[in-house]
């Protein structure tokens, strides 16, 4: 009866090992898609920036950048940004710092923004005493 009872509780731990590494993997395969696509929105800003007329004038080029950046994104100074979801409650936020002076962007945010994360307000700049 003894051995009848702990074969019971070794099937219900595998059971639940199993249940868990299902949960973990598809974790995972949800979070390389996103960031996969998260690839793909990098890409197309490198497209938009490669594409652009260098033949114009600093100012037009900007300006065409720009226009074509706030069609497909949210752009803010400097910055344009995607949000791509995850799962329920989540999203890779990527946020990329554009200097169209120099006609370049680099990554400033790569992460993974739960619910609560995404309704936040902008943080306020505090002076640090310098």
């Amino acid at each position: 009866m003894i051995m009848g009872i702990f074969g019971m509780l070794a099937c219900d731990e595998a059971r639940g090992e199993e249940e868990m590494a299902e949960n973990t993997g598809e974790a995972v395969k949800q979070y390389y898609k996103s960031d996969g696509l998260g690839e793909e929105f990098v890409a197309q800003v490198d497209r938009i920036f490669q594409e652009a007329d260098h033949t114009l004038d600093s100012e037009e080029w900007k300006r065409q950048v720009t226009k074509e950046l706030e069609s497909r994104y949210q752009v803010d100074s400097d910055c344009v940004s995607a949000e791509i979801p995850v799962k329920e409650g989540q999203v890779l936020f990527v946020e990329l710092d554009t200097d169209l002076e120099e006609r370049t962007y680099s990554v400033k945010t790569w992460k993974i923004l739960n619910e609560e994360e995404q309704r936040e307000e902008p943080r306020i700049k505090v002076w640090d005493g310098r």
